[in-house]
């Protein structure tokens, strides 16, 4: 009952108790009400030192060093976003070209021409997105000392080689991504409390989609060449209808495309968002030096 009395006062009706009202109190409250002030004051203490410490973690980010990387990033976004569209259009060129199919033989239609040129803007736009992607991974790596991080697991080189390891690019390309992410709006020494957990949900999401699809494309694969073994043996009937099953299949295939492009988008978006957000956050932060009189 004393100590819920004492917690419920103010920090300077504590001093006055503990000071002028000493003789009058009961040694039990007395005591409780020293407690109460001294745990207050280590509490207070705590406080300053941890915002000093954050005011001259600030001044030593190096701020003009950030490149928001605005033009890079649109260019990615355009790139991914034509393979998506690209994707979608050759997913519905196929229904088309299953209502049109009169036999495998009677192929070399409009549509399967236009299914041609699908593929090769396809490929094209992946080609020229997996280089700017690389570049903007560099670059995005580059700002993470400007934006008040820590040394970063990865250097930006190392970043980009990751994804060109066979097997450890599996684990590593998702690393590299959730480090950037992460790392995008680093954590400094917080007041009180312990640092919140570092997560990074959306790329975890555009990961999983993006093994999904190499999964889904063995297990494609696989099963076309089983099908195809015997290709020379089979009857029109048979190549008729694993063509029309190669449809599907391919139409499955780019369903993955649209679906691992879209998250991706999102996740190039989110990543400069964070960067941007947090070089604004750092400039508002940052202590305002004492005015100069100039008449002096």
């Amino acid at each position: 009952m004393v100590r819920r009395k004492m917690e419920a006062l103010s920090t300077d009706e504590l001093q006055r108790l503990v000071t002028e009202d000493a003789a009058s109190c009961e040694p039990g409250a007395l005591a409780i009400a020293r407690h109460e002030l001294a745990l207050r004051e280590a509490l207070e203490r705590q406080f300053r030192e941890r915002a000093a410490a954050e005011a001259d973690e600030l001044t030593r980010i190096p701020l003009e060093l950030f490149q928001p990387q605005r033009r890079l990033t649109r260019t990615l976004l355009a790139l991914a976003g034509i393979c998506v569209l690209t994707s979608a259009l050759m997913i519905g060129s196929y229904a088309i070209a299953r209502s049109q199919f009169t036999g495998i033989h009677g192929t070399g239609t409009l549509v399967d021409q236009v299914l041609h040129a699908e593929g090769l803007a396809l490929l094209a736009a992946s080609l020229m997105a997996i280089i700017v992607f690389c570049v903007w991974v560099r670059a995005m790596y580059e700002n993470l000392p400007s934006l008040g991080g820590k040394r970063a697991r990865f250097t930006s080189a190392d970043a980009v080689l990751w994804f060109f390891i066979p097997v450890a690019n599996l684990v590593r390309g998702f690393a590299v991504m959730k480090v950037l992410w992460v790392d995008s709006q680093p954590q400094f020494a917080r007041v009180l409390g312990p640092k919140p957990r570092r997560s990074a949900p959306l790329v975890g999401w555009w990961w999983a989609s993006v093994l999904a699809s190499l999964v889904l494309g063995a297990m494609v694969g696989g099963a076309r060449a089983m099908s195809d073994g015997g290709a020379w043996a089979q009857s029109k009937e048979r190549l008729d209808r694993a063509w029309v099953q190669s449809t599907y299949d391919s139409s499955i295939l780019l369903g993955s495309v649209v679906v691992v492009g879209i998250l991706f988008m999102a996740v190039v978006r989110g990543v400069a968002r964070r960067q941007q957000d947090q070089h604004d956050d750092l400039l508002r932060r940052q202590p305002v030096p004492p005015p100069v009189d100039r008449l002096r």
